[in-house]
């Protein structure tokens, strides 16, 4: 049989008895084994909390930096997103009809002195067509607009309709001497046309340059199979372009426009540690944001407006904040910078830019190019140095609780007194409160029996403390597995690494405490 240091010692008191009373050693071993617990008075001391919570440790770790040599933390952000200029839209333009009347032929002198059965080539007619209105992302072009070219890509279409009404065959000959490709210029022969007709011809025109300066030109030439009958009857043409946007780039000057805009959404969130009622505020008194802008396919002086400020919405309130943007000045012309002072990121959702966006702002003329992957991007980057000032701001930090951890069944304290003594160092200048609740599950927000009946006011240095607390509460501390530290901050100060608060806390058991054995 094994015995425990217990039993052992216990053995030895009652083999000193069995000396003296001639006892049987058996009968006392039954004894021993059936205590099964001891009690004793004395003292007992043993963890209640302690945490080392510097403030720098509250922010997310993939968002905040060191800003400078003296430590001061900013929270940074970084995104881009992309701002698609929708393809400058050609409508369908066309020509007045060329009427060609095949009756004045019989009084042309060469016309009476060609032979019969030959095709007659007709004086040329010529027909001008000006480009109606080009449309940049619903924004018409202004009237100082000037497109010099347009390449095309297949899907441009141009398009004859004929109408003949004689007594004659014909063919037409269609030149356009300003729709170009490989050098040469666009000509098509249709025909023959007998008689009374009505004739639709369309033709793919990608990988042409179609050039608009001044206007399209375009001939009509009429050949007429001459016979002895005198010509008669009239033919009429009428040619449609119609692009769209089946172009690869288009050449000229666009004039001062101002495009709608899309909302440049700013990556700024505060950690969820970070809470507050209603009326709390957490305000960095200054934050910094940069906007780069990126143009691909384009070749336009571009002007980024945020006057208009910005527009911050709140968890659980949908009508946004104006916020006001500060413009600092900027070398380069297509980076912007401003800052926002005094910005309350306290349960902030989003941040939203409007900026109103013109081309050749202030710009009379110039050489621009589009082609049909415009688009423009920008790289937003935000920094706040974590210089705060704080109303009602409750920050958090969730730990293992000590005590839960340590719990041993073995050991109750039956009664006595309980002695909570403890220190606290602050390095902060806030006006800060503390408290320290109780939870078993880290993520169930919930917030049971508190630490100190009140919470306590935190001086910076090295204050202590001490009170008693029941039995009950000190039994109920030991049941929930996690502790939650919760500062309320006043005031204003800055995040470095050297704000911070440590807590120690011990509890000193002084009465009667059973242990099973």
């Amino acid at each position: 049989m094994s015995l425990s240091t217990k039993q052992y010692s216990l053995l030895i008191s009652i083999f000193t008895i069995f000396l003296l009373t001639s006892c049987g050693i058996s009968d006392e071993l039954d004894k021993i084994n059936s205590i099964d617990s001891v009690e004793a008075s004395g003292s007992m001391i043993g963890a209640l909390a302690e945490a080392d919570m510097p403030l720098s440790k509250f922010m997310p770790p993939n968002t905040i930096t060191k800003k400078d040599a003296d430590g001061l933390y900013s929270l940074s952000y970084t995104t881009s997103s992309n701002y698609n200029i929708e393809n400058i839209t050609l409508p369908v333009f066309n020509s007045k009809p060329a009427e060609i009347n095949l009756n004045k032929l019989n009084y042309f002198t060469d016309y009476k002195k060609a032979p019969k059965n030959i095709y007659f080539d007709a004086p040329e007619q010529t027909i001008n067509l000006d480009i109606a209105s080009l449309i940049l992302k619903e924004t018409i072009l202004p009237d100082n607009a000037v497109i010099k070219n347009i390449t095309l890509k297949p899907g441009a279409q141009i398009s004859f309709n004929l109408d003949a009404d004689s007594n004659s065959q014909s063919i037409i000959t269609i030149k356009i001497p300003s729709l170009v490709k490989d050098g040469i210029a666009y000509s098509k022969t249709l025909g023959p046309i007998t008689g009374t007709q009505i004739f639709n011809y369309s033709d793919d025109i990608g990988g042409y340059t179609l050039n608009l300066s001044p206007n399209i030109t375009v001939g009509i030439q009429l050949s007429i199979y001459k016979t002895a009958s005198p010509a008669n009857g009239t033919v009429k043409t009428s040619i449609d372009f119609d692009i769209g946007q089946n172009y690869e780039a288009i050449n000229g000057f666009f004039g001062e426009m101002e495009l709608p805009s899309n909302q440049i959404s700013l990556p700024v969130s505060v950690p969820s540690n970070f809470k507050g009622s209603s009326d709390s505020e957490m305000a960095i008194n200054e934050v910094i944001v940069k906007v780069h802008l990126n143009k691909t396919g384009l070749n336009v002086p571009i002007d980024l407006n945020f006057s208009n400020g910005g527009l911050c919405y709140y968890q659980g309130n949908s009508t946004p904040k104006t916020i006001s943007l500060i413009s600092i000045p900027n070398s380069d012309p297509d980076s912007y910078t401003f800052k926002i002072t005094n910005f309350n990121v306290l349960n902030i959702d989003k941040l939203i830019l409007n900026p109103t966006i013109t081309l050749n702002k202030g710009v009379s003329s110039g050489e621009n190019t589009i082609n049909d992957a415009a688009k423009i991007s920008y790289d937003v980057s935000v920094e706040a140095p974590l210089a705060i000032t704080a109303k009602k701001l409750i920050m958090e930090k969730v730990i293992l609780n000590k005590l839960n951890s340590k719990i041993d069944d073995n050991t109750q304290f039956v009664n006595g007194n309980l002695v909570v003594k403890g220190t606290v160092d602050s390095q902060i200048n806030f006006d800060t409160s503390l408290q320290i609740y109780h939870r078993s599950d880290i993520n169930d927000n919930t917030y049971f029996v508190p630490f100190f009946d009140t919470p306590i006011l935190l001086k910076k240095g090295s204050s202590e403390f001490e009170f008693t607390i029941s039995k009950q509460k000190y039994d109920a501390i030991r049941s929930y597995q996690y502790q939650v530290f919760q500062l309320t901050l006043n005031g204003s100060d800055i995040v470095n690494e050297n704000r911070k608060i440590s807590f120690k806390a011990a509890v000193n058991l002084n009465g009667t405490i059973k242990t099973k054995i």
